[in-house]
């Protein structure tokens, strides 16, 4: 694969070696500072997660995935301090009825997720593509712009209306759905099972910017 090729081009390649130097080169884009710990967001245990208790929960949020989501210093500092009211107005219970949630498949979802403090759709739709890869991506910004880019989806009406600076939830789930559709779609057309929706986010956020 050219590593200069768009996103266009690969959206519609039936070539495995493409997707895959497009899935490395995600890594060629994270800012050096945040390498090991995107690295161990992206192999996290979730039983780990799954077994914490409130703090523990707490703590993770506020140290390592609030940290990767949000590189901007300012960014990062607001959305700590929206999460920090959990233990300042002792409301960590709070936390733990969402994390239970979170856990349970019947009950799981951006909106959901959208309920711990700090987090919109961008960043609930992360911390699902960390825990559950297999189901999640991120949707954010710069899945809208790459997939306006593609083929299939330039003329897509919904993806049109879409604000990429303040994502409805909705359009999360829509977003979701062809994620997980072109996850299938490789699967499938290259008799494997490794394709998961979270690789498709990290390939649209590195190829398509």
């Amino acid at each position: 694969m050219d590593k200069h090729i768009n996103i266009r081009a690969l959206w519609n390649s039936n070539v495995k070696r493409d997707w895959e130097n497009a899935l490395n080169n995600f890594w060629n884009l994270v800012r050096p500072e945040n390498i090991e710990l995107e690295k161990e967001l992206n192999s996290l245990d979730v039983n780990r997660v799954k077994k914490m208790n409130a703090n523990e929960f707490y703590n993770f949020l506020y140290d390592k995935y609030f940290v990767s989501k949000y590189t901007a210093k300012n960014r990062l500092a607001t959305t700590r301090k929206q999460l920090s009211k959990y233990k300042e107005q002792g409301k960590l219970v709070e936390l733990a009825s969402i994390h239970k949630e979170i856990f349970n498949p019947n009950t799981r979802s951006i909106e959901t997720v959208k309920k711990i403090r700090g987090l919109g759709v961008a960043g609930a739709s992360g911390l699902l593509s960390i825990l559950f890869p297999e189901s999640y991506g991120t949707v954010d910004q710069f899945i809208i712009y790459a997939l306006r880019k593609t083929d299939e989806y330039k003329d897509d009406i919904t993806i049109a209306k879409m604000n990429p600076l303040s994502i409805k939830t909705s359009e999360g789930e829509y977003l979701e759905c062809i994620l997980r559709k072109k996850a299938r779609e490789l699967n499938s057309q290259f008799n494997t099972t490794e394709w998961t929706p979270r690789k498709i986010d990290m390939i649209l956020w590195s190829v398509g910017r």
